[in-house]
């Protein structure tokens, strides 16, 4: 089998040449992937850490990465700022989000549009962050021909 590995800046360009048949395999978060199953897309593996949704039925008895002998990996969303800004702006901003994300009436929209958020403060996010370019790398690694 032949496999070469493309990396997107954009879920949704990952999503569109999958959709247009440009890829065969694309590695996407279960949200994101559960429009495209079960009429574009079979899932083979949850490689992720977390489990799935109860919400995305067409994911229920995936294997986990764990499971097929392999380290989890947790595709994150992002939410930044520049990297010239103080740790200080950046840890209140964190700490902003974190409040935010209690409130009821963002719960109540988040359920509504069917996401599921778990979020991380900032200093454990950069952790997760070094932990997953680590991983990302040794996957890469397995792609590479010998």
């Amino acid at each position: 089998m032949k496999v070469t590995a493309v990396p997107y800046s954009s879920t949704g360009k990952a999503i569109s040449d999958f959709g247009g048949g440009h890829v065969n395999l694309v590695g996407i978060t279960a949200s994101s992937g559960a429009g495209l199953i079960p009429k574009r897309a079979t899932p083979i593996a949850n490689t992720s850490n977390m489990p799935i949704s109860k919400k995305l039925i067409a994911f229920k008895g995936l294997p986990t990465a764990k499971e097929a002998g392999a380290k989890p990996i947790s595709f994150p969303r992002w939410i930044g700022v520049h990297p010239n800004t103080p740790d200080a702006i950046a840890d209140e901003t964190s700490d902003k989000i974190g409040i935010l994300l209690k409130q009821k009436s963002i719960k109540r929209l988040l359920k509504k549009i069917g996401e599921e958020i778990i979020f991380s403060p900032r200093a454990k996010a950069a952790a997760q962050y070094k932990d997953i370019v680590t991983k990302m790398t040794s996957a890469v690694s397995l792609l590479k021909k010998k």
